[in-house]
């Protein structure tokens, strides 16, 4: 059998075209996973994870009729960011003398911070039960851009100085149940000015 000099030359070139192209086709993939590692990377440190929520609060204080005492009403307000759903756990209100920072009353958990249960109506349709709290599913869930409000209320001094102290506890749906993430806000309440309009 004779072997030319071209047709080892074209088995010589074919070979080299195949290694060359399995070296590209393997840096290739190598690129490729480098560049997803590092683009994950940057969304881990760059906070992209954490669960995102945003708390807001408001207080609203009235004097009580015939006492030297002020109702403290306390509305927070959560809006849900667009990363994911998460079940909300616990939101609580505390209220400081800001002067002294001793507690004034104990922690109160928000009105409406679980989920009601249901019964069938009349109608055929599902009914609310506003006194009964679900027993299988007592969470509320907040889906991306939802936002709920829960409110308070204590009775303060009149002429008290008071710092008021809100905490939500939520963890995101489908994660493991030791990721628990915390909110905070913080508002000081000032006597109510006699000069301002009723």
């Amino acid at each position: 059998m004779e072997i030319t000099f071209a047709a080892v030359l074209v088995e010589t070139e074919q070979a080299v075209s195949t290694g060359i192209t399995s070296f590209l086709k393997n840096w290739g993939q190598i690129a490729a996973w480098t560049g997803a590692a590092v683009f994950f990377g940057y969304k881990i440190v760059s906070g992209y994870f954490i669960v995102d929520l945003s708390l807001k609060m408001e207080c609203d204080r009235r004097k009580v009729p015939d006492r030297d005492e002020d109702y403290l009403a306390v509305l927070i307000t959560t809006k849900k960011g667009e990363r994911g759903a998460i079940e909300l756990l616990d939101a609580r209100v505390t209220v400081f003398d800001h002067l002294t920072g001793h507690k004034i009353h104990d922690a109160k958990r928000f009105k409406g911070i679980r989920r009601l249960s249901y019964h069938p109506g009349t109608d055929g349709y599902k009914e609310v039960k506003p006194e009964d709290i679900s027993a299988d599913h007592p969470l509320l869930n907040l889906a991306p851009g939802d936002e709920m409000q829960f409110s308070e209320m204590f009775v303060v001094g009149h002429q008290q100085v008071v710092t008021v102290e809100a905490a939500v506890l939520g963890r995101k749906k489908f994660r493991l149940p030791d990721k628990i993430a915390e909110w905070r806000a913080t508002k000081v309440s000032l006597p109510i000015d006699p000069k301002a309009s009723p």
